[in-house]
């Protein structure tokens, strides 16, 4: 759902009504109805169970017990954008009416290969610039985090965290096992079917209609060649065929995740036929269960979110 022009300012003030004082604040997409129909008082108070905000909050370190961020979804990533600037500028013309501190204000949206562009005099113009300054070779800049308040994912679009390779094990220990094609699931299977979706059946993708973006996200991998889609298909298929270097298999998948969306396989997982359960209910238990396994990881370089809530906490207990 986007909100449109109408509704975004009303979905904002209702945010800043809701805000409570001394607490982080965290835009994301995602639904502001869940499963309403309309926007309502009991849908801000019920936001943080709606995806996006339910697996973002699944993901704050289990060791953060008080203060913990409030979570708000904004729909669309252009709306987030707009809403995180319209909450600021609402805030300002009557700063006395709200509870919001500006200063633990955040908004994180998924990274595209269409960029969105940001508004006034932000620290960068949009997302693809934001990226750069947030991101090398699908490792963290911990420096520049705390720059700003806008972030942007490390891969195109959230669920690519739900399919990381150190997640194999997470699926593998499942009670009832991940299914894709029909078989119990297998990312190397998955990583290849993302690949060959670089280059539709029919029509174009985003990754070949902005495949100068895509280029430069690419340049510090000397296995690939980006001299067209074509070629970058075939590259990286070939390369991640003949690895039999974990870690270098392991960096060849994330790379790919910067340049090509993974919703379509994710949305191919399912339960055992044994299972009666509907398909989206069953991923939903796994995001849940992924958002723990994120809840307990370190802020390490290659772990996103951790180093993104850690930088949270960190404004509400600047001793860690």
């Amino acid at each position: 759902m986007s909100l449109n022009e109408a509704g975004l300012k009303p979905h904002c003030e209702n945010i800043l009504n809701k805000i409570r004082a001394n607490k982080i604040v965290l835009l994301c997409e995602g639904d502001p109805r869940g499963a309403n129909e309309h926007l309502s008082p009991q849908s801000y108070r019920r936001m943080e169970e709606f995806p996006d905000a339910n697996f973002y909050k699944a993901c704050v370190p289990r060791a953060w017990r008080n203060n913990r961020p409030q979570f708000f979804n904004c729909g669309s990533r252009a709306t987030v954008i707009k809403s995180y600037f319209e909450i600021l500028d609402l805030y300002q013309q009557d700063p006395s009416k709200y509870k919001l501190n500006p200063d633990l204000l955040f908004a994180l949206v998924d990274l595209d290969n269409d960029i969105a562009s940001f508004y006034g005099d932000y620290l960068v113009d949009d997302t693809e610039a934001l990226f750069n300054d947030l991101y090398q070779n699908t490792e963290i800049n911990i420096d520049q985090i705390a720059r700003h308040h806008l972030w942007v994912t490390g891969f195109i679009y959230k669920e690519a965290y739900f399919l990381q390779p150190e997640l194999q094990d997470i699926f593998e220990d499942c009670l009832q096992t991940p299914q894709y094609d029909g078989q119990p699931l297998e990312l190397d299977n998955i990583y290849r079917d993302i690949a060959n979706a670089m280059i539709p059946e029919a029509g174009t993708n985003a990754l070949q209609e902005h495949f100068d973006t895509v280029r430069q996200r690419l340049h510090h991998c000397p296995d690939l060649d980006t001299t067209s889609p074509e070629t970058l298909q075939t590259s990286w298929l070939d390369t991640f065929q003949n690895s039999k270097n974990p870690s270098e298999r392991r960096q060849l998948a994330r790379n790919l995740m910067t340049v090509q969306q993974v919703k379509p396989q994710w949305q191919k997982i399912q339960p055992p036929a044994d299972v009666t359960m509907q398909d989206w209910q069953f991923r939903e238990q796994l995001e849940s269960k992924i958002g723990d396994w994120y809840a307990e990881q370190p802020p390490t370089l290659d772990n996103h979110l951790a180093c993104f809530f850690n930088e949270l906490w960190r404004k509400i207990d600047p001793s860690r």
